[in-house]
């Protein structure tokens, strides 16, 4: 019976050195470039489930032989610096006064019918005219000249006199793909900065003068996984059942998620040498969660609207990880955040993102 228990103190041991290790790991994604080491972006992913593993095995280690507690306990308080990235608790109030800024991927308004709902696209407008954000931003936006004059109704119907739209990709000279930024504010200058790496992500750059100071605001669409419908549906298999694993399979994602890690940190080093001037706003989908290089870099100065003022995990797209938030606004820090709020209506894959600063 000794035996059987020493047995099971060293399995714990071992277990929880691999698990303190992992975790400082994960942290380390936030510093390293993908452009020099790729693995530890995969173990940011995992930082939330890690920081609660580690929790769990401090708690044991308590229990049973304090002296072993420093496995966990020095990655798990490193972690808790970290941790307000992924979960929030404000209990302040809301204000929805000030500058009304909205985020939004919204996946071309179901243009092929994915959701298999025809009324998708009407249902996300109502949503934009609910909101009635001052400045609209949305990614992978569709428009074109025959039947879905997106760019005009929201222009004028939805009343946003200014608009800075970039394409990145044009078909039969009338369908337009990109990136766009509405405004109720005039708009002073545009600038378009363009991924090499990338045909249809980019960043655009919109100054926008509100009552007399002008705001420089970065849209931006950073480079995606690209997995398939095949591969959300492998990974739901696995989490169901692991043997039902797939080495080939398995790799294929592997390879996708180094692929976009790397193609990432040129789009961010691209935005960080225009990321300058004051009064500064950045906002979109950055494909990347807040344990990541990525978000590390971008949000360098910046405060984040969620962590000001959201609640949860307030994850922004409809997979099944709970703590999915990859889109983001982040502002300048003499900007203050009044509200955020997230939008979980299923339409696009992603939810919209909203707050007002002043």
């Amino acid at each position: 019976m000794a035996t059987k228990f020493k047995i099971r103190r060293k399995t714990m041991f071992v277990v929880s050195l691999i698990a303190g290790l992992s975790l400082l790991i994960s942290i380390s994604s936030c510093f390293i470039s993908p452009d020099r080491i790729w693995v530890n972006a995969i173990f940011g992913l995992a930082f939330p489930i890690l920081v609660f593993i580690n929790f769990f095995l401090m708690c044991y280690w308590i229990k049973y032989n304090p002296r072993l507690v420093f496995t966990t306990l020095i990655p798990f308080i490193i972690s808790l610096f970290f941790f307000s990235r992924v979960f929030s608790i404000n209990f302040g109030s809301q204000k929805e006064s000030g500058i009304k800024i909205m985020t939004w991927n919204v996946k071309c308004f179901d243009l092929y019918n994915w959701s298999m709902n025809k009324e998708t696209a009407e249902k996300m407008m109502n949503i934009i005219k609910k909101e009635n954000p001052d400045i609209l931003c949305l990614q992978e936006f569709y428009t074109d000249n025959n039947k879905f004059h997106n760019l005009e109704f929201i222009r004028d119907k939805l009343g946003f006199q200014y608009v800075h739209f970039h394409n990145t990709l044009t078909l039969r000279n009338s369908d337009r793909w990109g990136i766009v930024t509405f405004s109720k504010y005039p708009i002073v200058d545009k600038q378009e900065l363009i991924f090499e790496n990338s045909k249809h992500n980019a960043c655009i750059i919109t100054s926008i003068d509100i009552n007399g100071k002008v705001y420089k605001m970065m849209n931006m669409h950073l480079q995606s996984l690209h997995l398939a419908y095949a591969d959300y549906d492998y990974m739901e298999q696995v989490k169901a059942d692991l043997k039902s694993s797939d080495i080939e399979k398995t790799n294929s994602i592997f390879s996708k998620l180094k692929k976009a890690f790397q193609k990432r940190a040129h789009q961010i080093d691209i935005i960080n040498k225009n990321k300058t001037g004051d009064h500064l706003i950045l906002c979109g989908d950055f494909n990347d969660i807040s344990i990541s290089y990525t978000y590390e870099q971008l949000s360098r100065k910046m405060k984040d609207v969620f962590i000001e003022k959201g609640n949860g995990f307030s994850k922004t797209m409809d997979l099944f990880v709970p703590y999915l938030r990859i889109d983001f606004i982040l502002v300048d820090k003499e900007i203050v955040v009044n509200s955020y709020k997230r939008i979980k209506k299923n339409l696009s894959d992603h939810y919209p993102v909203i707050t007002t600063v002043e």
